[in-house]
């Protein structure tokens, strides 16, 4: 046997593999049940494998996945607003499917397009699911900090912050998985005073390196002469960053900030001297936990 490629979902390897099998490739998925531990392991060893029956033949099986891989792809508009691109069939902002997938299902009778449109309910509704949006409620206060993310702490240090604190400070980073809630929250009552987006690149947002080469963006808050600072880094599943806020507009203690799509980091730097109230390991709900309190010096 010899792996052949590591497919992004269990759906997408089950596909793949078909598509093999029909042109007299033998072909099967081996990792296929460790996405139930994602989150626990890196991600990369979660996702599933597509691996060949007969090595003789992976030359030919590089060149069939190759094709399906790289169909013509086309755009479309969902009736949201929100334009779809390449073969995405079903819309990432309202769940909505486009229609000609479960139409072509019907009109052939072919397994694989009924697959197709099973696999694609299952999407919508884990979508749905992804996008869930909570209403929050719990401690408030000019000294409380409160988690801006669900997920679990992975870091507690001081470090030097040069971009908005421009000195020491104290970071608590969260990390969320694909299965939390990703509406992000601003943990205290303030003004924004600095939004900046920096490009980078997509590793595991668990890492330490990440909070340096990562796409992330930053926010700023000013409060009650503070300065707090809450960054949305992407990960290795996450791509887009979503920010609401703007430098100037005052915003209240856990209110919607923003959005991170499909498993990422938020990082919040408090000045020295906070008292911290959560350790790596534990869970945090955003707008609920208290993870930190301001000295009253």
């Amino acid at each position: 046997m010899r792996r052949l490629a590591q497919a992004p979902n269990l759906a997408i390897a089950t596909l793949w593999v078909h598509a093999l099998r029909e042109e007299g490739v033998e072909a099967t998925v081996q990792r296929e049940f460790l996405g139930a531990v994602m989150g626990q392991l890196p991600p990369d060893q979660c996702l599933p494998e597509i691996w060949i029956d007969d090595d003789t033949q992976l030359e030919r099986a590089k060149e069939l996945l190759h094709a399906v891989q790289h169909r013509p792809q086309r755009n479309w508009q969902c009736v949201c607003g929100e334009r779809i691109e390449g073969g995405f069939e079903q819309c990432w902002q309202c769940g909505e499917m486009m229609p000609a997938a479960y139409t072509a299902a019907l009109t052939r009778r072919s397994w694989p397009l009924w697959l197709l449109a099973f696999t694609l309910t299952l999407v919508a509704l884990w979508v749905a699911y992804f996008f869930r949006d909570p209403e929050r409620t719990g401690a408030r206060g000019d000294q409380l900090v409160i988690a801006p993310a669900d997920g679990k702490v992975v870091m507690i240090t001081e470090v030097d912050e040069p971009t908005f604190v421009h000195g020491r400070a104290v970071r608590v980073s969260i990390f969320m998985n694909v299965f939390n809630v990703h509406v992000n929250r601003y943990p205290v009552s303030g003004t924004v005073r600095y939004v900046h987006r920096t490009a980078g690149k997509f590793m595991n947002a668990a890492t330490e390196e990440s909070s340096l080469e990562n796409e992330q963006t930053s926010v700023g808050l000013e409060a009650g002469g503070r300065r707090i600072l809450v960054r949305q880094i992407a990960g290795l599943i996450a791509r887009r960053i979503h920010t609401y806020s703007r430098e100037g507009e005052r915003v209240e203690q856990g209110e919607r900030m923003g959005l991170i799509r499909f498993g990422s980091r938020v990082d919040v730097f408090v000045p020295p001297g906070s008292t911290v109230h959560v350790k790596a390991g534990e869970t945090t709900v955003a707008g609920t936990t208290v993870i930190a309190e301001f000295s009253s010096k």
